[in-house]
């Protein structure tokens, strides 16, 4: 028996939402996130004293300086560090979009025992003492925290998980900074939007510190890297909308953010889903947000999608006129409010404060009309229910359109002759455009389709694993498993690793294998070498390893017989 020290990097299998899809509940899944125990997308990561990463992770910046950490696990400014820019906007989006379920909790956790669900605290939060999870027996539990704040845990406390409650299925996310007291034993993934993450000495994390712009830093303190998280979620389905719909807004419906004659800038590091464009203005500020989209320059285009949101304008004050409903001026409000389908004309200025639901289906159509400007108090909410969607949704100002910081936004907003802005923090699933005047961001998220990664992310397991094995001295090699995706299909390892299974064009068919058979499991990988005393073990590879990180190999068969193998990781290494 040899055992074999290897060091291997997950690989993802992930689809981008495309129109024409339908969807249903899917698997949250990180992309090229997983790999990653510690990542920023812009901002240094660090260890002071020795810090120990285990379960495989690795530590990364797309922008930013590795130090205090071994070559081995450190990957910055890469394809895959870019990757792992675009999935953490995927993933953050993702989160962001299940729903809230626990309302009124305290801003500071602290000797308590909580239990499942999406909380939301309206504010920066923390943590110290002991704080339960309790999954209450139910092994997909999930925790997600969200602060629109800073989220600080204090020294020495404990998150403890009971009830089944797995480490990959909590999350805690915040509006800025998270910070981790010394000595203190988290557990969960901690996302800073945007902001720096530090992790003080004598810590435990079992999770990830990730960032989209800040720096992340730990003293001394062990990072152990969770499972596959079994959390599920619904990705936004704006397939055929009612109106504004592709055959008649060709152009239009490309973008994201536009502006028929005005600027489209951003502060701060954003995230959009969408082409960003103006037909007579300048496009600033974008370079280190991610932008999953093209910031367009082409006049043709543009031009055309000026046409065709006057159109959209015109179309939307002139809808129908036996649906309009007159509404005061405020909507929403403390106690919240629910409305169903329908054309709603407020005569002047409007608001939008607390909860406002919209109850309807795919194919009801909310339309708001201002005969002023509008403006979303900090941290207001559009909620849908009953299958309304938000491509079905659209806010109609006379004027400027401002959204507030925090607010969750549903719908295309349009400011007709005025600036449409958005606030720090804010999250619209939707559009913003403007006829006549900027368009702002700020340190946002914008998205009008789901850009969500979906389906099964492959680690350490055998079931998604090939394995090879050579021939003949001629150097032929065949692939023997098959690759199998979250969504069911199959790939046969002879074409998924083409580079190491068929060096050649082919291989000779007539040979016999020296090796009779290969099996793996996570407790070791088994090769029955035959009883030929005549024919020597060939070489075998195992492409990647399907086990955990000690690989043990027992070689039956012949003693005398000769034979190397070579492992290796994801990367080909």
């Amino acid at each position: 028996m040899k055992n074999f020290l290897l060091h291997i990097v997950t690989v993802c299998v992930f689809l981008i939402a495309l129109p024409g899809l339908s969807f249903g509940q899917v698997n949250l899944d990180l992309g090229a996130i997983e790999q990653f125990s510690l990542y920023s997308i812009n901002g240094a990561v660090s260890s002071t004293g020795t810090s120990t990463i285990h379960n495989l992770g690795r530590v990364g910046a797309d922008i930013g300086a590795i130090s205090g950490f071994p070559f081995q696990i450190a990957e910055s400014g890469n394809a895959t560090t870019a990757q792992a820019k675009e999935d953490l906007l995927k993933v953050y989006i993702s989160l962001n979009n299940i729903p809230v379920t626990k309302f009124g909790h305290l801003a500071a956790f602290t000797e308590e025992a909580i239990s499942p669900g999406v909380y939301l605290i309206p504010s920066a939060g923390s943590v110290s003492g002991t704080v339960t999870l309790n999954g209450q027996g139910d092994p997909n539990a999930v925790f997600i925290i969200k602060f629109q704040g800073a989220f600080s845990m204090g020294a020495g406390a404990k998150i403890v998980l009971a009830g089944d409650t797995k480490a990959e299925n909590v999350y805690w996310i915040a509006e800025g900074a998270s910070s981790i007291g010394a000595a203190a034993d988290m557990v969960g993934t901690l996302i800073a939007h945007p902001g720096a993450v530090s992790m003080g000495a004598g810590c435990t994390l079992v999770g990830r510190m990730l960032s989209t712009s800040g720096a992340i830093s730990v003293a001394t303190s062990e990072v152990t890297k969770p499972g596959i998280s079994t959390i599920q979620f619904t990705p936004v389905d704006n397939t055929n909308p009612k109106i504004l719909k592709t055959t008649d807004y060709p152009n239009l419906t490309e973008f994201a953010l536009f502006g028929s004659a005005g600027a489209v800038s951003n502060t701060g590091i954003s995230g959009v889903v969408g082409d960003i464009g103006t037909n007579a203005g300048a496009v600033s500020g974008w370079g280190s947000s991610v932008v999953l989209g093209d910031i367009v320059g082409d006049v043709n285009v543009t031009s055309a999608a000026k046409n065709e949101l006057s159109d959209l304008y015109v179309k939307l004050t002139g809808y129908p006129h036996g649906t309009t409903t007159t509404h005061i001026p405020a909507l929403g409000g403390l106690a919240g409010e629910t409305l169903p389908a329908g054309v709603y004309s407020i005569a002047a200025a409007g608001t939008l404060s607390g909860i406002l639901t919209l109850d309807g289906d795919a194919n009801d159509v909310f339309i708001f009309k201002f005969g002023g400007a509008f403006a979303t108090g900090v941290g207001s909410r559009v909620v849908l229910t009953g299958g309304a969607r938000s491509c079905n949704v659209f806010w109609v100002a006379e004027g400027a359109i401002g959204i507030g910081a925090f607010t969750s936004m549903k719908g295309t907003t349009i400011a007709n002759n005025g600036a449409n802005s958005m606030g720090a923090n804010a999250f619209q699933e939707g559009r913003m455009f403007s006829t006549g005047g900027a368009v702002n961001f700020n340190t946002a998220t914008a998205f009008f389709s789901s850009p969500a990664v979906y389906g099964a992310t492959v680690a350490e397991d055998i079931a998604y694993s090939c394995y090879a094995q050579t021939i003949n001295t001629s150097g032929y090699n065949t692939c023997h498993g098959t690759w199998t995706n979250g969504n069911g299909s199959t790939t046969d390892c002879q074409s998924k690793y083409d580079d190491l299974c068929s060096p050649g064009s082919a291989f000779s068919t007539n040979e016999t294998p020296e090796i009779v058979s290969l099996s793996a499991s996570k407790n070791g990988i088994d090769i029955d070498a035959g009883t030929d005393a005549d024919t020597d073990i060939g070489d075998v590879i195992l492409y990647p390893n399907p086990t955990h990180d000690n690989v043990h190999i027992d070689m039956r068969g012949y003693a005398g017989k000769a034979g190397t193998i070579e492992i290796f990781n994801n990367l080909g290494q």
